[in-house]
């Protein structure tokens, strides 16, 4: 798009102004989908298991001065996991923004 008057010719482009797909090879590439990945399905009995297992979880559970593990049972599913309990990640006094801004 250009302007001209006597005398003068500019180039005057508009703000939302493209080129063809021609010309713009890298957002072409780009803007197309290469393939479409499904995410894999997690495995709440492989997570349950490997919390039985795990010496290090155990022997924070059995330490009443550590981190707090709570038990939730997983919707539609029999199983308990350990969570870390919010408030326990906090040491005492501290209020959680100031120890986010701390870390």
């Amino acid at each position: 798009m250009t302007s001209q008057t006597t005398g003068f010719h500019i180039p005057i482009y508009d703000k939302y102004f493209l080129p063809p797909r021609k010309e713009n090879i890298t957002a072409d590439s780009l803007s197309r989908i290469a393939s479409i990945e499904m995410p894999n399905p997690i495995n709440y009995d492989e997570i349950a298991k490997s919390q039985e297992l795990d010496l290090e979880l155990q022997n924070l559970i059995s330490n009443p001065h550590g981190l707090q593990l709570k038990k939730i049972v997983m919707p539609n599913f029999n199983i308990l996991l350990r969570f870390i309990y919010r408030n326990s990640l906090y040491p005492k006094g501290i209020p959680p923004a100031d120890f986010l801004s701390i870390a």
